[in-house]
């Protein structure tokens, strides 16, 4: 996810989870986003404070109703021009209400109210008992009715006073990325689309306590799974790792070794329409886990693992793909100069188009924030596309746009 250029509002109110405000300003800046604007609600100074906002913002905070901007514009007014989209976290049940019914009571509500061509996202929070409450259910399904609002659920756990229940302010990973689906500029693209991707280095035990594993952090792959469900698709996220993921507004499967990863591939493949295999699947495994902690010998003599191949995913998928299926495969290489070797892997895999890395960089692919490959299409009325070094997240909208290009 990145905002950059993006003008964000951001509507505190007055709910105890206001504290967490001053931290989502902060990934929003590191984000990229140029401009993030906080105003608050009548009651939001009760937890937060319009200094502290300012001072992380760097733009002036107030919750003064009727307050106008430095050419005299009425505030809520000046920034509905001025933001891409208005954030309102946390959402209270008071505010949501008043949405519902189009009242301006603060200077939030005002310019929400300004905001109806461009997206709003609210991101409530609350007790279990307040957001179960018909009127409260009733209200939120009236906002999700308009066509520029995006409701990002609370979660279940350990409320403020102290019961758990749902009602918990979602993870910020996940609200941030329902506001980057809400200003992504091609957040239509892929609308109707099922998309299928795995990430990862899979995890082959020795012993109980020893893996046979690889390098890979699972970032490219998700990367791929946050843009693809910017653009408007149905994503499902199989993943090996699980330290970088956190909660997502789409489906994630656990599968942590190769056998878990070729048996939710094959099961979830025949109902989507397009596969990116980003995962680093290992190609070796032991022929025989041990079942208890191989011990160290006090001798140092050599211990011999033997090893077997084991099952190409990627191949086997490609030979059950529908006419309408599409399936990306990515390669790590040592070599990636020379295309011919990487077009007759291409070939032999059966897939579509093949994302190549060099694995030679410590400044690219396993473990780094940054990317660079090259993309190979089956189809050879399409040249190589080279994607320059950038963050993975830049990568996977470059990728992304372009397989919707080819593919659509």
């Amino acid at each position: 996810m990145f905002f950059k250029g993006k003008h964000i509002v951001l509507g505190v109110c007055g709910g105890i989870a206001a504290y967490k405000s001053g931290d989502l300003i902060r990934e929003l800046q590191r984000k990229g986003a140029s401009g993030v604007h906080p105003i608050l609600s009548q009651d939001a100074p009760h937890f937060i404070t319009a200094l502290t906002l300012s001072s992380l913002s760097k733009y002036p905070a107030t919750s003064e109703h009727h307050a106008v901007d430095a050419q005299g514009i009425p505030l809520h007014i000046s920034l509905a021009q001025w933001g891409d989209a208005l954030l309102i976290y946390p959402a209270t049940a008071n505010l949501i209400a008043q949405l519902t019914q189009g009242l301006t009571g603060d200077l939030v509500t005002a310019t929400a109210l300004c905001f109806n061509e461009k997206p709003i996202v609210i991101s409530p929070a609350m007790n279990t008992r307040m957001w179960e409450h018909p009127f409260t259910q009733r209200n939120l399904a009236t906002l999700a009715t308009l066509p520029n609002v995006h409701i990002v659920p609370p979660t279940e756990g350990l409320l403020a006073c102290g019961e758990t229940g749902t009602g918990h302010l979602a993870p910020d990973e996940w609200t941030l990325l329902t506001l980057y689906r809400a200003v992504h500029p091609q957040n239509n693209r892929l609308a109707g689309k099922k998309v299928l991707v795995t990430a990862g280095g899979t995890q082959e035990a020795l012993d109980p306590a020893r893996i046979l594993t690889n390098k890979s952090s699972g970032k490219m792959g998700l990367a791929l799974a946050d843009e693809a469900y910017a653009m408007g698709a149905d994503v499902t996220l199989i993943t090996a790792n699980v330290q970088h993921v956190g909660m997502r507004p789409y489906s994630m499967v656990l599968a942590q070794d190769v056998q878990s990863m070729k048996d939710a591939v094959l099961e979830l493949f025949p109902s989507h329409d397009w596969l990116l295999k980003a995962a680093a699947v290992s190609d070796f495994k032991p022929v025989q886990p041990q079942a208890s902690k191989i011990k160290k010998q006090a001798t140092n003599a050599p211990y011999v693992l033997e090893l077997e191949a084991t099952v190409d995913i990627l191949k086997t998928v490609c030979g059950l793909k529908k006419h309408h299926q599409r399936v990306l495969g990515f390669a790590a290489e040592s070599e990636t100069g020379d295309l011919t070797p990487l077009y007759a892997k291409l070939h032999r895999k059966g897939a579509d188009a093949l994302a190549v890395n060099n694995i030679n960089r410590s400044d690219i692919a396993f473990n780094s924030e940054d990317n660079e490959m090259q993309l190979l299409f089956a189809d050879d009325t399409h040249a190589p596309l080279f994607i320059e070094k950038a963050s993975k997240d830049v990568v996977a909208r470059r990728l992304l746009a372009k397989l919707a290009d080819v593919w659509l």
